[in-house]
């Protein structure tokens, strides 16, 4: 029987940069001067001056605070490749590395949701990492392992780990050999997380399981051989800039 074609899944297609930029360069606070000069590196990604751009992201890792990510979401691999090769994005790109205090790392990603939707101050990123071979049907399979939500609710009325179901979606460039698949989980605090993990369960033929504990067989079964956890506080792109790209362009000479 002929394996599934991975490509007949719609996805949101993301573009995601590292950077490392110290925590006194505080682009946190938009009227200092590394504040200003961070907003102008968003100026371009709107949906009015790029076609098929849906929305945009960064922040700082809360484990590694100097790591920020820059995140943009597009319609297509070519929406996303003809911004990649417009001189736009190469201004963009040595701006992001002259603020980088590293050369900045790329890489794509296959969401299979609109991973923007419910950021929280404490949104979990993880990637499961595999070996360098997987079929297009094994592929599908871990997209559909069940997420990391609630399936026997603890009511109405008592808070929930988690504001949305999360999104996933695969690394399309290999690092080291590996597939990664990257998850995305949008908790409300560090506690709920916790919580979530230690109590909530599900019945899975007519058995009680920790929902995290399943997740973790589901892809030691498909063969992961590292795990990686990390939280963000994502701030959205700004819809709309104040001032000019001249005076944007003045900040960078």
């Amino acid at each position: 029987m002929a394996e599934p074609n991975i490509t007949e899944r719609k996805y949101i297609v993301a573009s995601w940069t590292t950077l490392t930029i110290p925590i006194s360069t505080t682009i946190e606070k938009a009227k200092t001067p590394y504040g200003k000069k961070w907003l102008s590196l968003m100026r371009p990604m709107r949906r009015q001056q790029q076609p098929d751009f849906f929305h945009g992201l960064w922040g700082r890792v809360v484990e590694s605070p100097e790591t920020v990510w820059f995140v943009t979401g597009w319609k297509s691999a070519e929406s996303l490749s003809a911004f990649e090769t417009s001189p736009t994005a190469a201004t963009q790109f040595q701006r992001l590395a002259a603020i980088s205090t590293s050369p900045p790392s790329t890489v794509h990603v296959n969401f299979t949701g609109f991973w923007w939707d419910r950021v929280t101050s404490f949104t979990g990123v993880m990637d499961a990492h595999f070996g360098p071979v997987l079929s297009p049907a094994v592929r599908l399979e871990i997209e559909d392992l069940r997420s990391l939500v609630y399936f026997s609710s603890p009511g109405q009325t008592e808070p929930k780990a988690m504001n949305g179901r999360g999104v996933r979606g695969f690394v399309q460039e290999e690092e080291g050999g590996e597939v990664i698949m990257r998850f995305i989980d949008f908790w409300n605090s560090e506690e709920k997380e916790e919580d979530f993990k230690k109590n909530a369960g599900v019945m899975l033929d007519g058995k009680s399981e920790g929902v995290w504990e399943h997740l973790l067989r589901g892809l030691g079964e498909k063969g992961m051989v590292k795990l990686m956890e990390r939280h963000c506080a994502f701030e959205h792109f700004p819809t709309h800039f104040f001032g000019t790209e001249e005076s944007d362009l003045a900040l960078w000479e």
